[in-house]
């Protein structure tokens, strides 16, 4: 199985140090690679697929997960996917946006609530009841990492973005991990992704929106399965 490398693309700090325990978890049965983004150069989606698509591996076969922010990004590879790519895996993401902005949203005071937001409503929102001080230390730490700007042209972006050209496109096997419990992307993110392309597999995970961090033991074990059908 380790002939076979998961590629990883991260949530919206990019920073990629909010994959430990999941490479963790995985290791004994795959090799990963994971793609940082930079954290002071704030990059359009389109310019971080070909970002990644410049990084991804060359010298053998590979499955792409795109987590969270990243799911776009993954989505838009696979759709037109290099050779040795043979499979998706999605997690708690979806492929345009999952909510709704009836107004253009002011970067400048999206920039000022960044810097604000570290209350225990932020923290319900991302972690629900899986909450730990541990993973609230460590996600603090990945996002502190990088500019509010940057984090702020990402988040704008996400509110523009629409992958479902690509996502129809996707002939590869797909694995779609849905938290149970995420209250950041709604249920009609993963719904909507499961009508545009219905040969996407839907697994259930229980777990918050930080699904891969909080509970790694479970993704890895779907994560491990759909790699092995794939052989």
């Amino acid at each position: 199985m380790k002939t076979l490398r998961l590629v990883l693309l991260p949530g919206m700090d990019g920073t990629g140090d909010l994959f430990d325990s999941i490479q963790s978890a995985v290791q004994a049965e795959i090799e990963t690679l994971v793609i940082r983004y930079p954290v002071d150069q704030a990059l359009s989606y389109s310019e971080l697929t070909e970002y990644v698509r410049a990084r991804l591996p060359t010298d053998g076969q590979f499955v792409l997960l795109g987590e969270s922010f990243s799911g776009p990004i993954a989505i838009n590879v696979a759709g037109s996917p290099p050779p040795n790519m043979v499979g998706l895996i999605l997690c708690a993401t979806f492929v345009r946006s999952p909510h709704a902005t009836p107004f253009p949203v002011n970067r400048t005071l999206l920039q000022m609530g960044l810097k604000l937001s570290r209350g225990f409503f932020v923290w319900k929102m991302l972690l629900g009841n899986f909450h730990t001080r541990a993973l609230q230390q460590q996600i603090q730490a990945a996002v502190d990492k990088v500019s509010t700007s940057v984090l702020a042209a990402r988040i704008i972006d996400m509110t523009k973005v629409d992958a479902s050209a690509g996502l129809r496109a996707i002939t590869l096997p797909i694995l779609y991990l849905r938290a149970s419990s995420d209250w950041l992307v709604p249920v009609a993110a993963s719904t909507y992704i499961a009508k545009t392309n219905p040969t996407v597999q839907m697994v259930d995970v229980v777990g918050p929106h930080f699904l891969l961090q909080s509970k790694p033991v479970e993704c890895a074990k779907r994560i491990i399965d759909f790699c092995k059908g794939l052989r």
